[in-house]
């Protein structure tokens, strides 16, 4: 198993059980769930990253078609 999936699991976990209305309750709660040890290196960096990614997901990014045509409009 890889650190992002098991991240991942630990941290989805986490959400379900306390919610996400309190967003400071969620990252104390996500902050003790930290399964790797110490907290640095690669790990560390990969738990962090998939914090951001499961509580702030950036939305799909869509391209809105121009007069005459999507690549016309990206080069306005």
């Amino acid at each position: 198993m890889s650190w992002r999936s098991r991240a991942a699991q630990v941290i989805t976990k986490v959400i379900q059980e306390v919610g996400s209305d309190d967003p400071a309750a969620l990252r104390r709660a996500i902050s003790k769930a930290y399964p790797f040890g110490e907290r640095k290196y690669h790990p560390y960096k990969i738990w962090l990253s998939e914090v951001n990614h499961q509580i702030n997901p950036t939305p799909a990014r869509t391209i809105e078609p121009g007069p005459d045509g999507p690549l016309l409009n990206l080069m306005q």
